[in-house]
Formats: structure tokens, sequence, C-alpha cells
């Protein structure tokens, strides 16, 4: 099976590793990956662990009844395995699984800071940015393998 993150990996290659916490991450990129693939399989306790705020944070505090189907990485500035700071701009869709909102796409376009602490990265903060326009003929968000006009654009 395909990694959720989007990469063309096996999730048990990929993000799974991350999650499960027998590795940690070297870029900034590997975390934000890492974590969209936490927010779709509900592994809240990562999303704790890879966060750096000064406001406590609990896995009751996310949100179950959105789900999450798709990441497009747009760029990435530094957060590589030397760096100590990162950033990357991300697309992930979603929708919620409320009954009044099926069928209803959104999308949370961000760029979010990353630092490295003790040789460990950590999610900081984001900056929301405006939604993106999606092209018909691309590959479709989700994965799916199909262009994005015969799968969640029709």
């Amino acid at each position: 099976m395909r990694c959720y993150c989007g990469l063309p990996t096996i999730f048990k290659q990929c993000c799974e590793k991350f999650i499960n916490q027998s590795k940690i991450p070297e870029t900034a990129e590997q975390l934000m990956r890492s974590r969209f693939t936490a927010f779709k399989l509900q592994r809240f306790q990562y999303l704790v662990d890879t966060y750096q705020t000064k406001l406590p944070l609990k896995t009751s505090d996310f949100d179950t009844s959105i789900q999450w189907l798709g990441l497009k990485v747009i760029a990435i500035d530094r957060g590589e395995k030397s760096d100590s700071q990162g950033f990357v701009e991300f697309v992930a869709f979603y929708q919620s699984v409320k009954p009044e909102h099926l069928g209803k796409f959104e999308q949370l376009h961000e760029k979010s800071y990353f630092e490295k602490i003790d040789d460990k990265w950590f999610y900081i903060n984001g900056a929301p940015l405006v939604k993106i326009k999606l092209v018909r003929n691309e590959p479709c968000f989700c994965n799916s393998g199909k262009k994005y006009k015969k799968c969640h654009g029709v």
C-alpha cells in the first residue's frame, strides 16, 4: 500500500516508522508528511509529540469528524538534515464526515515552520495561505492515480 503522504513509497517504509516512533524524521519535509499521515490515521499522540507549543495539547483536542484525503507539497525552504529550521508549503485536502458536509471537499493551504531541537524536528506553527486552483488534468490529490477531472473533480 502506498503511503498516505503522497510519496510513491510503501507506508511501512515511509511514514509508519515515524508515527510508531521507531525512527525520527531527518528533515522538516519528512516530519510534515508524517504528521499529515498521522492526521489521516487519527494517530493524535504523534501530533502532540511533534508539536512544540507553550499551550498544553491533548489528543482529545483533535477533530475526529475530518477525513484527510490527500497531500500536495508545493515548496520546501531549508529543513534538511544539517539545518536547524525549515519551512514547508503544502496543501492538504479533506472533507468532514458530518452528513451536512459529505461530498464537499476543502483544502488547507499552509506554510509551516519547523525547528530542530536537540536533533529532533518539531512543528512550530503555520501561516494559512489562499486556496489553490486545481487543474483538471493533474493527478488527483487523493493519490488514486487518476486525473483530478476523472476522480474528485466530477
